[in-house]
C-alpha cells in the first residue's frame, strides 16, 4: 500500500469517528457549518507523493472528485477504480444549475490549494447541498 494512501485512510477513519462522537451537535448546526467544522479533512504532503493516485484508488461511484483543469479531470477519470463523477471546477460551475447538487457521499478536491482560493465558498455550498458526509481537500 502506498504511504500517502495509508495516511489518508487513517485521517478519513479518524474524521468519521469524530463525527460520530459529535453527532449530538449535528442537528444544532446548518449543514454547511457541520461539514466545515466536523466533516472536512485537509491533507497534503507536498508534490509527487501519490495524492492523485490515492484519490483514484478510493473515490467511489457515490463520490464527486473536483480537479483544477479539464485535462486533469479526463486523466483522473481514467485512473479511477470505482467510477466517481470527476469534474473540473470551471466545468462544474458552468453546468446546469441544480444538476451538480445530486447526493454525494464524499466530495474530493484534488490539488485543493490550486482551487480553494477562488472557489472555497462554492465548493462548501456544493458539498452542503449534496449532503456529503466528508469534504476531502487533498494537496
Amino acid at each position: 500500500m502506498d504511504s500517502f494512501g495509508a495516511i489518508l485512510d487513517a485521517a478519513l477513519a479518524k474524521n468519521l469517528e469524530q463525527q460520530i462522537s459529535n453527532k449530538s451537535v449535528k442537528y444544532t448546526l446548518p449543514q454547511a457549518n457541520w461539514l466545515q467544522e466536523f466533516g472536512t479533512v485537509a491533507i497534503s504532503l507536498g508534490r509527487a507523493t501519490g495524492k492523485t493516485t490515492a484519490i483514484a484508488r478510493r473515490a467511489s461511484s457515490s463520490d464527486l472528485v473536483i480537479t483544477y483543469s479539464h485535462y486533469t479531470a479526463l486523466d483522473l477519470s481514467k485512473m479511477c477504480l470505482y467510477n466517481p463523477i470527476v469534474k473540473d471546477i470551471e466545468g462544474l460551475i458552468r453546468s446546469v444549475p441544480g444538476a451538480q447538487y445530486k447526493k454525494f457521499d464524499r466530495i474530493w478536491v484534488d490539488n485543493a490549494s490550486m482551487i480553494l482560493g477562488a472557489h472555497a465558498g462554492y465548493i462548501l455550498k456544493l458539498a452542503s447541498e449534496a449532503k456529503a458526509i466528508q469534504l476531502i481537500l487533498v494537496g
